[in-house]
């Protein structure tokens, strides 16, 4: 049946759902229809999810040099008809995406970071936007560039061999399990950030403000290779995290705690080491939280 406007289409399947008989058919209707099609739905599904990343993706690289697609412009980048849910009905949840898109939650939380990152830059989103630009979040921001400055240097965990990322997502976890706050949590996943990568101290104050990057500033080793052997150095990141906050004394034995779990599974004959180290730490970290103080030190018990 022909329609000449969207309103008149509502209407008429108004008035059909209006009878609960014609609504129960039609609803058995597209369960047959999906049951018999279930495979091509799925297929359908998931090559247009993986079309629309690989735009997103796109759009990220081009957020520097790129010229809007909408208009033309250099700066900074915006984007045409920019969702980025798509595949799923509007307000979807986390968890709903991630069995839509059939990809982990880490993943999905640091692309909609990286999208929300564009639309925060943007000089003009279009109106007609499905999405509400908001205020990012600062905990997705932080899983965004811990997640791209360590995937830039290709960086692996040591035993398992799987992204770096999921040492910080790991140790973030740990920190929601006791009393935080937003800014713990951010640090949390940017904690190796200023170590390992070439990201600076500078970038992390411009981007998260003082709180953060106050508390990735006393999380960040200040030894040198030059500074002599293992134990100097350790001596020396001992004496720099003793006079922290209890935020960021928190947040180390989170870390702790996570490196705890691997080292003494994967390396028994380092764990020998690592053990007096930690002990030693921990004698400096009695004012972080006690549940994870207490939580680390068992961790210790031969």
């Amino acid at each position: 049946m022909p329609f000449k406007t969207k309103e008149e289409k509502r209407e008429y399947d108004r008035q059909r759902y209006a009878d609960p008989h014609v609504k129960a058919r039609i609803i058995e209707q597209r369960k047959r229809y999906y049951v018999a099609n279930r495979e091509q739905i799925l297929a359908r599904t998931r090559f247009w999810t993986k079309r629309r990343l690989a735009k997103h993706r796109y759009i990220v690289d081009q957020l520097k040099t790129g010229p809007c697609m909408d208009c033309g412009s250099t700066y900074p980048v915006c984007v045409m008809d920019f969702d980025h849910r798509p595949g799923v009905k509007k307000g979807a949840s986390i968890s709903q995406m991630v069995g839509n898109w059939k990809i982990s939650e880490a993943v999905l939380r640091a692309e909609l970071a990286k999208c929300d990152l564009v639309c925060a830059n943007c000089h003009r989103i279009r109106t007609h936007s499905r999405r509400k630009v908001k205020r990012l979040n600062i905990v997705d921001l932080a899983l965004s560039v811990a997640s791209e400055a360590h995937g830039s240097i290709n960086q692996k965990r040591k035993y398992s061999n799987e992204d770096y990322v999921a040492h910080p997502i790991a140790v973030a976890e740990i920190v929601r399990s006791v009393p935080h706050t937003p800014e713990m949590v951010a640090a949390a996943l940017l904690h190796d950030v200023v170590e390992d990568t070439p990201v600076e101290q500078a970038q992390i104050l411009r981007d998260f403000g003082h709180k953060v990057a106050d508390l990735v500033s006393w999380l960040t080793d200040v030894s040198k290779p030059e500074d002599g052997n293992r134990a100097a150095r350790k001596a020396l990141d001992r004496d720099h995290i003793a006079g922290a906050p209890s935020e960021a004394k928190t947040i180390k034995l989170a870390d702790l705690i996570d490196n705890t779990s691997t080292i003494k599974e994967r390396d028994p004959d380092f764990w020998k080491i690592y053990r007096l180290e930690k002990l030693a730490l921990l004698e400096v970290l009695k004012d972080g939280d006690p549940t994870l103080w207490a939580r680390a030190a068992a961790q210790c018990e031969e």
